[in-house]
């Protein structure tokens, strides 16, 4: 199969998610969660130009939206609105969706095994 480059850039942004449309409205806790379904994870980062990093990428998909509902989604401790995305290390400090977090149960085994410490050593 070939692509031209176009149709490569194309393929590059649909996978992204950015050919959707932004929702019409406010964000929904429902839209920040299939779209981390999407990502897999959101990266976070310390240094913040303009906003935190794990901000930046569902502004730019859903448009404009209520950081608490990332926030809410993240950090809660709630029972009523339990969170449904964990603070994890999937290949940088990330969130990621809680069902997710399971998979990475082999890494967490592993770390506590010592090769946490050898991968950094390298």
């Amino acid at each position: 199969m070939k692509l031209s480059a176009a149709q490569a850039r194309r393929v590059a942004v649909a996978a992204q998610g950015f050919h959707e449309a932004k929702p019409a409205g406010h964000v929904t806790r429902a839209q920040l969660k299939r779209l981390v379904a999407r990502l897999q994870v959101l990266q976070l980062d310390s240094v913040s130009v303009a906003v935190r990093a794990h901000y930046a990428p569902v502004f730019s998909r859903l448009g404009p939206y209520d950081r608490d509902i990332l926030d809410r989604a993240a950090w809660s401790h709630s029972t009523r609105s339990p969170r449904v995305l964990v603070e994890y290390w999937a290949h940088e400090a990330a969130l990621m969706a809680v069902d997710d977090w399971p998979l990475m149960r082999w890494r967490m085994r592993e770390y506590r095994h010592g090769r946490w410490g050898t991968e950094i050593v390298k």
